[in-house]
């Protein structure tokens, strides 16, 4: 993420992380993994063009599935009154 412009801040509030449980959830790691963050720009005048939402996490837990184990992440980027994008992908304005 590039915040070289003055007033450009990464937006915490719909920040989607995961963080890793260990002894079948007894206790977890103190550093989340941040899969997505969204920018804001705000100097004089406060705008947050996408917010993150509706995150949820599964792992494919299923016996003899070559893809056991992996953990999968969704979640939804909604845009505000403009189109935006996210990596290589646009996304219609709300």
């Amino acid at each position: 993420m590039d915040f070289k412009e003055e007033g450009v801040y990464a937006n915490f509030d719909t920040q989607i992380e995961e963080v890793q449980g260990f002894a079948g959830g007894t206790y977890a790691s103190l550093l989340p993994n941040i899969v997505d963050n969204q920018i804001c720009s705000g100097v004089s005048n406060f705008a947050c063009p996408a917010q993150l939402d509706k995150p949820f996490i599964t792992v494919d837990a299923i016996p003899g599935s070559p893809k056991n184990g992996t953990v999968y992440v969704y979640y939804t980027l909604f845009c505000n009154d403009q189109p935006c994008t996210d990596g290589s992908a646009t996304v219609p304005a709300f």
